[in-house]
């Protein structure tokens, strides 16, 4: 899972010698017998104290029942207006939820992407470059083999990428959320390589990455989340 700490600022590229990315990262869990919808509450709650604005949200517990998990997730927090990452992980009492991880902006105006009716991305403007965050970007034909779900996952999130402005060479970091990871995990990396090949990456080279195996809520083979940076003009890092 992602190594955020709670509610402290999370260190990234800065867009100026004296002015660092005004992002930070909150995390909560349940308290004993809490329902899920009042662990987001106070989640929210906590967020809403900064004036933040939620970029992007990893949900951690039970994907069965996912439609009763999004409904405490709306009823706890309200408009879901960014993108959600919902994957299973088990928590140690046996509760639906083990966790929520959430990551803010400060300060400029955040845009909402999104592809097929859904939120997959976040946009934000610093003056000196433009961030996007990504998240539950998955294939959605479920019946073709894991192999092309990938590559569908792939156009999924390059089409969120050129919709918001940006290319596949502008992603700096990725989690790749596989079911079942270690049963076909060649098969990933043999269609990731192939798709990687070839792309200028503008940090020079490929983006920080982890692999972890993890069911997602709408049964696909794997659900990815992204973080991209592009500076003004276009340079390189």
């Amino acid at each position: 899972m992602p190594p955020f700490a709670s509610a402290t600022p999370f260190p990234v590229p800065a867009t100026s010698a004296s002015r660092p990315v005004p992002e930070s990262c909150w995390t909560e869990w349940p308290r004993a017998g809490e329902a899920a919808g009042v662990t987001f509450r106070r989640l929210a709650e906590r967020i809403a104290a900064t004036r933040a604005t939620v970029v992007a949200l990893f949900v951690y517990g039970a994907v069965d029942r996912a439609g009763e998990r999004e409904a405490a997730l709306r009823a706890g927090w309200g408009e879901v207006n960014f993108p959600v990452t919902w994957i299973e992980c088990a928590a140690c009492d046996g509760a639906e939820l083990a966790g929520v991880q959430a990551l803010g902006w400060h300060g400029t105006a955040v845009e909402r992407l999104r592809v097929g009716g859904r939120v997959v991305g976040s946009v934000a403007d610093d003056g000196a470059a433009r961030h996007l965050w990504l998240g539950g970007v998955a294939p959605r034909a479920l019946m073709l083999p894991k192999a092309a779900q990938v590559q569908q996952m792939f156009a999924e999130a390059e089409l969120a990428l050129d919709l918001a402005g940006f290319e596949l060479g502008d992603v700096v970091r990725t989690w790749f959320y596989n079911d079942d990871i270690l049963a076909w995990y060649g098969d990933f990396n043999r269609v990731r390589t192939a798709h990687y090949a070839g792309v200028r990456w503008r940090s020079g080279s490929l983006p920080a990455s982890t692999g972890i195996g993890a069911r997602n809520r709408t049964g696909a083979a794997l659900e990815v989340a992204g973080r991209a940076w592009r500076p003004k003009g276009g340079t390189r890092c």
